[in-house]
């Protein structure tokens, strides 16, 4: 008998949902308000997991798996987890090296000998480490119109060598999903098997991930959720169908939070990987100039004091995602959602994860200066990116920081988006809010004490290398004044305005004022030319030889073109 309630016990300890550990019940409601604030009642959901030393202490789904339906998510519902199919493609391609078929200092033409690397040699390892630069196809306009439709490999191949790479491979790092897809092919030519059919036999089946899988169309997936886009107001429709194959590598997994908590087991042992590779992937990439990225192969890493944070967010048609793993503390965070539109469930994810670590980010107090000090900082900064994206994937026109000075707070302005107040928080050090983290702006200074460039970095939760922005001798523009137009002619711009794929806005009137849903308010500077205040845009409606309004095109960084359809 007490053999049996010893084997009783174990089982437990592994089944999902048991756990012989308990969750602090502040804590438990602090996870469950942040859940509830995210996810509103009717609407596309989530399912989050919580987990210390390998044992589920907190798992609860939220929201409804199909709207249509009203059929609420279970915590062992499948969901698309996206860019987290990153670190099983960078597992896949250590695995072989780990037998000796390859190495990361390959180059890629050694397997794929018809891509053209524009003379360069671009090595596995540029791949896993976003410093390849190749484009990004995924931020193409045309990239919603290319997903629809089945490829060929050799349109995988073809889509962006044709153009020229962003930076020289291993000088900088921008992030790229399609070179994961190479990394992805790669392991097809070196194993011999379709990528899925590896995952299964290498992966899943070892593990007993037995409700993961990699998207298809050509069959029904048990448990899988639909996956919506946002409608506007309280409005959610399905997402844009897309081809599958388009994600290869990138992210085609498609698995529940169970099975993700089996895959993070799996890590702390050397059942997948040796723990030196592993421990490879984890190490941040340091680039030419001795910069780290903050990103190992297919995982982000973060360094918070004394807290080594391994993670990955995820993207896509209908879904986000985001997992969490802190091994010091052997904990571990997955969340998934069926709501596209919607970046809530990555910071949930973030916080919660922190508030179980014992190392929650207090924001420092904010320092008041004098209008003619903050005019020290004021000026124009030559930008080439933010993070782990470098903006020459939108234009290769050169970018610029604006910033000034402003009711008394420093103002920042980046090309192509939104203002951003900087806080001071100590010398030449100010505080800003990107992407739902922590970003400093840290001004250096020439040996004569003037400011010379900006050094752009994050925390928490680190994402890229620092980014050094050069002041430049280029004046500040000037405010732009607009003009007034009459309410009939306003109202010819209202309306719905398509782009490629699944993207749209809306532009509607409110006597004579016109506002865009995405940006807020615009201010017209000719009768068919508008700027944003909010962001740096500007919009042009488009005419027929009637007159009549049929689209409009986006400046900003680079155009794009949308059609009216409303």
């Amino acid at each position: 008998m007490k053999c049996t309630l010893v084997v009783f016990a174990a089982l437990l300890m592994v089944l999902p949902g048991c756990s012989s550990q308990k969750l602090d019940p502040a804590v438990a409601s602090y996870i469950d308000s942040l859940m509830n604030a995210s996810v509103k009642p009717g609407q596309p959901g989530a399912v989050i997991l919580v987990a210390r030393d390998g044992i589920p202490i907190f798992r609860k789904a939220y929201g409804l798996a199909n709207v249509e339906l009203g059929v609420p998510n279970k915590p062992e519902n499948v969901f698309a987890i996206a860019s987290m199919t990153k670190q099983f493609t960078a597992v896949c391609i250590l695995q072989l090296v780990q037998q000796g078929k390859l190495s990361l200092q390959d180059d890629i033409r050694k397997y794929l000998p018809n891509y053209n690397a524009q003379g360069r040699v671009i090595t596995i390892e540029h791949l896993l480490t976003h410093s390849n630069g190749i484009p990004n196809i995924t931020m193409r306009p045309d990239f919603g119109r290319r997903e629809v439709v089945e490829p060929s490999e050799e349109e995988l191949l073809g889509c962006v060598m044709s153009e020229p790479l962003l930076f020289e491979p291993g000088s900088d790092c921008s992030y790229n999903d399609f070179g994961f897809t190479l990394a992805a092919l790669i392991v097809e030519r070196v194993s011999g098997m379709r990528y899925g059919e590896y995952l299964q036999k290498n992966i899943f089946e070892p593990l007993g991930m037995k409700n993961s899988t990699s998207g298809t169309r050509e069959r029904s997936i048990p448990l899988f959720v639909s996956g919506y886009s946002w409608a506007g107001d309280t409005l959610f429709r399905p997402a844009e169908y897309f081809s599958w194959r388009w994600n290869l590598g990138m992210g085609d997994i498609v698995t529940c939070v169970d099975d993700m908590l089996k895959w993070d087991e799996a890590l702390y042992t050397d059942k997948l990987l040796s723990q030196d590779l592993l421990k490879r992937a984890w190490s941040s990439y340091v680039l030419a100039d001795g910069r780290k990225t903050n990103y190992g192969y297919g995982w982000a890493v973060s360094q918070y004091r004394d807290l080594q944070m391994i993670w990955h967010p995820g993207g896509m048609e209908g879904f986000r995602s985001m997992s969490i793993r802190i091994p010091s503390q052997h904990l571990f965070v997955a969340a998934m959602s069926n709501n596209g539109s919607s970046g809530a469930i990555l910071t949930c994810a973030r916080d919660i994860a922190l508030k179980l670590a014992g190392r929650q980010v207090a924001t420092p107090s904010f320092q008041s200066l004098t209008a003619e000090k903050l005019k020290e900082y004021s000026g124009v900064y030559e930008t080439r990116g933010s993070g782990l994206f470098v903006l020459a994937n939108q234009t290769r026109d050169k970018a610029y920081r604006y910033v000034t000075v402003q009711d008394s707070l420093l103002v920042s302005q980046i090309t192509g988006g939104g203002m951003t107040t900087l806080h001071n928080v100590g010398n030449d050090l100010f505080m800003f809010m990107f992407r739902g983290t922590q970003a400093h702006a840290l001004f250096h200074r020439d040996n004569n004490l003037k400011i010379m460039s900006i050094e752009v970095s994050t925390e928490p939760w680190s994402w890229g290398p620092n980014r050094f922005e050069m002041k430049t001798d280029i004046p500040l523009p000037q405010e732009k004044v607009p003009i007034v137009l009459s309410e009939k002619t306003l109202k010819a711009y209202a309306g719905k305005y398509t782009f490629a794929g699944d993207d749209y806005v809306k532009v509607r009137v409110d006597s004579v004022r016109i506002f865009v849903d995405t940006i807020g308010e615009i201010f017209p500077e000719s009768e068919t030319r508008f700027f944003s205040r909010m962001v740096d845009a500007r919009i042009e409606f488009l005419k027929n030889p009637k007159g009549a309004i049929t689209g409009l095109i986006w400046m900003s960084l680079g155009s794009v073109q949308a059609k009216k359809i409303d």
